[in-house]
């Protein structure tokens, strides 16, 4: 009987194990999304394609949980449960400060991203690289 009872448990979780190993919801830990994605991301869907007239910046690698970011007036937090790229975007370069800029936060588990309206630039810039133009 006792065999029974551990072929019953053993069974569903080699089953789990099996299915994700192959499926593309289960996350093991290395499909983290990759600052080539990240991109494709926001040129894509925050920024519809439409770069023309604006400036992009990346960091340079994912904020750690809980990070910030330190602007003029302002301050920005990646999410305390997630790691995250963070994208800069000057959406008017010509102009002096106190204009439309963009703070992009994108899940570097799973892609979800979070913009964050501003009106200045990050203190350090060193921690970010331009990505267009």
């Amino acid at each position: 009987m006792r065999t029974n009872k551990a072929v019953i448990i053993f069974i569903p979780l080699i089953l789990l194990l099996a299915q994700c190993g192959h499926a593309t919801s289960c996350n093991s830990g290395n499909n983290k999304i990759t600052a080539d994605k990240a991109i494709q991301i926001v040129t894509g869907k925050v920024l519809s394609g439409k770069l023309n007239g604006k400036i992009v910046y990346i960091s340079k690698m994912p904020l750690k949980k809980g990070e910030t970011i330190r602007a003029i007036r302002k301050t920005y937090q990646v999410d305390a449960f997630v790691s995250s790229w963070v994208f800069f975007i000057d959406d008017a370069p010509e102009a002096n400060w106190e204009h439309p800029c963009r703070y992009v936060f994108v899940d570097e588990d799973t892609g979800k991203y979070t913009v964050i309206e501003g009106t200045t630039p990050p203190y350090d810039m060193n921690i970010f690289m331009k990505i267009f133009p």
